[in-house]
């Protein structure tokens, strides 16, 4: 009897806990009528509203996302919307590289996640060197 109860129980809280779970992946964006936009994790009743993509992960740039090589990204000539996306990406690659040197040579101890085992681990000074180096070029290449 007591074994049916808590299987009772556990189909119930699961019942209950599972939409909340799947819910809490959406966020949807609605303007009230006063033009003010909302954001929240339940639709609306009584407004349309768009449903937004969550996007997670590092809450700050990352190394890698600074070495992208905007030469690749060059725009051709002629092209106003491509060139000005370029020199966004050049910008954004500039303050990366520009964070990412001040760390380095802020801090004596540098801990980075390694991609093939999740663990983190921290930059030999030789490594460290190198992650210097490499930030100098970036700023040196897109920083204007």
């Amino acid at each position: 009897m007591k074994k049916q109860q808590f299987l009772l129980n556990a189909i119930l809280a699961m019942s209950i806990l599972a939409p909340t779970a799947l819910q809490a992946e959406r966020i949807y964006k609605w303007t009230d009528d006063n033009g003010v936009i909302h954001y929240g994790d339940r639709r609306p009743s009584d407004k349309s509203s768009e449903s937004l993509e969550v996007k997670t992960g590092h809450s700050a740039p990352t190394q890698e996302a600074a070495t992208s090589k905007t030469d690749e990204a060059k725009p051709t000539a002629g092209d106003p919307a491509a060139a000005a996306a370029y020199k966004e990406q050049r910008k954004k690659a500039c303050e990366i590289a520009k964070t990412n040197l001040s760390k380095l040579q802020s801090y004596s101890r540098i801990r980075i996640k390694d991609k093939e085992t999740g663990e983190y681990k921290y930059l030999s000074d030789e490594q460290k060197q190198a992650q210097v180096k490499e930030s100098e070029r970036i700023v040196k290449e897109n920083c204007d």
